[in-house]
Parts: structure tokens; sequence; C-alpha cells
């Protein structure tokens, strides 16, 4: 009977071993606000870091350079310099070979102008055992240049991408 035992142990360790899914890989988070950005074709995108208070609708592209089936993508969107709580969360479940995921913010009203950020955040199934992947992009609305450069002074260094 031990011997029996020992022999199944090995074939239950390497299914295991069969069975678990790569961790995914974060390759690139661009933000544009072209018409249609939730569908278009990404290299039909124009990626920026700045925006204007009248650009109403701001769509996030985080594309993979490995994610599996069952992957959950999460996208958290703060204002940094309010020092809140975040203002908008979205999760999806990667499926069907999808190495794209997308994500959008939109507003009727005109944006606040100040620094937001989007931290993107990956991890295998729909619980969060454990994050796996993990990217930030920070961008800003209504700003010029000597207000963004304000703003990354104002930043310890630590806390910079």
């Amino acid at each position: 009977m031990h011997k029996f035992l020992l022999c199944i142990i090995p074939v239950f360790l390497c299914t295991g071993c069969i069975f678990s899914r790569p961790e995914p890989v974060l390759s690139e988070i661009g933000l544009s606000k072209e018409r249609g950005a939730l569908i278009a074709p990404i290299n039909e995108l124009r990626f920026q870091e700045r925006f204007n208070v009248t650009d109403h609708e701001i769509v996030s592209v985080v594309r993979f350079d490995h994610v599996s089936n069952g992957t959950t993508v999460q996208a958290t969107w703060f204002s940094p310099d309010d020092r809140a709580i975040p203002f908008a969360q979205n999760a999806i479940l990667i499926a069907s070979g999808a190495k794209i995921a997308r994500f959008g913010i939109a507003s009727e009203d005109d944006w606040k102008p100040a620094p937001y950020m989007l931290d993107i955040r990956a991890w295998n199934g729909e619980s969060e055992p454990r994050m796996t992947a993990s990217g930030q992009v920070h961008f800003f609305i209504g700003m010029n240049d000597e207000e963004v450069d304000a703003y990354w002074k104002s930043v310890p260094e630590r806390q910079r991408p």
C-alpha cells in the first residue's frame, strides 16, 4: 500500500505543473482621446499624456506580451493631487486569447485641470491571491508645460516613474 502512494504523489505534483497558467507580462499602457478608441485598431491610435479639459472621453489601451485566458485586469483611475480615493475602477476577465485590454473614462462636464494617474494590475483568476503584473501611467488634463514641470518637481524621486 505504501509503495502505491509513493508512486502516485509525483503524478499529482506534475499534473499541477502542467495546468498552472503562466503569469501575465505587461508591455505597454497607452492613453488616447481618438474617437472610437475603444474599438479602433491599435496602430490607428495616437497615445499621449496630455489632454484638454474638453476631451470628455479618454481610453486606455493595455497591451500584454503574455496573458492567459482567465486573467483579471483591473484599471484604477486617480487624481494624485486630490489624495482621495480613486474616482473610477473597472476590472475585466481576459478571454479568447486576447492580449489587449481597453478601459475608458468619460465625463459630460469638463475635467478639472490636474495631474491624473492610471494604475493597471493583473493576476491569474478572478480573485486576487497574488498580483503578477502591474504598471502606472501619469497623464495631465488642462495643464501647460510649466504646471507639469512644477508637478514633477513636487513628487518625491522614489515616487516618479
